[in-house]
């Protein structure tokens, strides 16, 4: 995602009233590692939008790897406006 398009989601999110993240873990294929896409979604009146936000590559992650890069994205857009985080795979670590 470019520089531009990443900030102006990331405004567009923070004038929201919530917004939920959405992540799994992946394979990247060049790589050979694991990493985590991160979604958002947020509301907007009556229509809510999911986006692609950001990923991290993580290779053979702990929980609190997994933490740590979930809360750098919940930092950039605010915390107190999260209202749920979600999993897109239920093999995701639920030490987190």
């Amino acid at each position: 995602m470019s520089h531009h398009a990443y900030h102006g989601l990331l405004a567009k999110v923070k004038t929201c009233d919530k917004y939920t993240l959405y992540f799994g873990k992946s394979i990247n294929k060049p790589l050979k590692e694991k990493h985590v896409d991160v979604l958002v979604r947020r509301w907007d009146g009556d229509t809510n939008t999911s986006r692609y936000f950001d990923s991290h590559i993580l290779a053979h992650a702990k929980s609190e790897d997994l933490y740590d890069s979930i809360l750098s994205c919940c930092d950039s857009i605010g915390v107190q406006i999260l209202l749920r985080l979600s999993v897109d795979e239920p093999n995701v670590n639920w030490k987190l």
